[in-house]
């Protein structure tokens, strides 16, 4: 079974053409879906609570990406996930679409 993550305001990432509008819809905004499997989506969430206790821990703040890697001619996609080290979540389905 596959998931979908949206990346929305504290959770979405709104990939806009030209300008990015905090909390602004405007037609050309389009946004990228990600589609993981439910065991991608624990590594993931294990990963980032990970690293958010050795944050904690060292009274740090280190921040997360993600990292959305693509071969040529949608050969092949996969996703890492950098915080305090990177996982590699492997294969992944995505789409950018327009916001309607």
């Amino acid at each position: 079974m596959r998931k979908t993550v949206r990346i929305t305001d504290s959770q979405s990432l709104y990939l806009v053409t030209g300008l990015l509008q905090k909390n602004k819809i405007t037609s050309s905004m389009k946004k990228i879906t990600i589609e993981l499997t439910d065991e991608q989506h624990a590594k993931m969430m294990a990963h980032l609570q990970k690293g958010t206790n050795l944050n904690v821990n060292n009274e740090t703040f280190s921040g997360y990406s993600f990292n959305l890697k693509c071969v040529e001619g949608g050969i092949s996609s996969w996703l890492e996930v950098e915080m305090n080290g990177t996982l590699d979540l492997g294969e992944v389905n995505w789409k950018i679409e327009p916001i309607i």
